[in-house]
């Protein structure tokens, strides 16, 4: 299990269909975010009716975390007799679960959370007190609307239809790795008309990839910038190779001068990938763009740029 962490409102008429509206004003919650240094993306949580506490939202991480700071602020407990193996990006360890009675996020809640408790002196804790996983998001359609830096949280009926006029669609899968069978989620990218899997990965911030997935697409690597250093939710790491990618396709939708930061990082290796071309999509990959997480079908919705 790893810790390391697209749609506005449209019609569209098909020949006999009826029109398809995404029904915006439906979300349970509209909640404020900001970025992080490391381009998270952080939301204020209460836990146990106390906070706010500045959260990362992170689709890489199965399990929900706290870091023991807020413990001490919250009154929780810093240790269990139950423990969970927490694979970050460039190490792992084992840490206390607890169960918190409530997690809360503008209007939308939690009951009994079982989170992982991790030191704070971890470096994911620099700028955030916890991280909520995809333990409770995966319970709704989560947009993220970087213009007006907000989250909305939709009831999963609400993005039922299987179009929406000014948005793509892109083809989410489910991985199931670890022994406790934790969930990430992938979406294929198209480089150079190779297909590249690709870890969707929003807590991570950057777009990484793999030595193998760099030799596999033939890249001439540039040495990384100095400050190049990988933060993850353990340990950190530098990194010492670098590729602007000029073109690549997620769906039917292109992206163009996409940065890959290049490095065999641990998780790789954890999840049996490093012989496999993989790559990571952060929430940079994003920037400036509008889209909805729709974990029940398996898709992220994208909208569309205005021409």
């Amino acid at each position: 299990m790893r810790v390391v962490a697209i749609v506005a409102s449209a019609v569209i008429a098909l020949s006999g269909c009826a029109t398809r509206i995404l029904q915006e004003q439906d979300a349970e919650a509209v909640v404020p975010f900001r970025h992080s240094e490391e381009a998270q993306l952080v939301v204020q949580t209460h836990v146990n009716d106390k906070g706010p506490f500045d959260f990362a939202v992170d689709t890489g991480a199965s399990i929900s975390v706290v870091f023991d700071k807020l413990c001490g602020r919250a009154e929780l407990p810093t240790n269990s007799d139950k423990l969970t193996t927490i694979q970050g990006l460039v190490a792992a360890g084992r840490y206390p679960v607890i169960t918190l009675d409530r997690l809360e996020v503008g209007a939308v809640s939690w009951n009994d959370v079982e989170v992982a408790v991790l030191p704070s002196d971890a470096p994911a804790c620099a700028a955030i007190e916890g991280i909520l996983g995809t333990d409770v998001l995966s319970r709704y359609a989560i947009g993220v609307y970087s213009g007006e830096g907000a989250l909305r949280f939709f009831p999963p009926e609400i993005v039922s239809e299987r179009t929406y006029e000014g948005w793509a669609s892109i083809p989410m899968k489910q991985m199931r790795v670890g022994d406790a069978r934790a969930t990430l989620y992938v979406i294929d990218l198209n480089i150079f008309n190779e297909r590249i899997r690709a870890i969707f990965d929003l807590g991570a911030g950057l777009n990484m990839m793999n030595w193998k997935a760099a030799r596999f697409l033939d890249l001439r690597i540039r040495r990384a910038g100095s400050r190049e250093i990988l933060r993850g939710a353990v340990e950190m790491t530098e990194l010492t190779g670098a590729y602007t990618v000029d073109r690549l396709e997620a769906g039917l939708m292109n992206w163009f001068d996409v940065e890959f930061l290049i490095a065999d990082l641990d998780v790789f290796d954890a999840l049996g990938l490093n012989d496999k071309p993989t790559a990571i999509v952060g929430s940079g990959f994003f920037q400036g763009r509008d889209f909805i997480i729709d974990f029940n079908r398996g898709r992220l919705l994208v909208r569309r740029a205005v021409r």
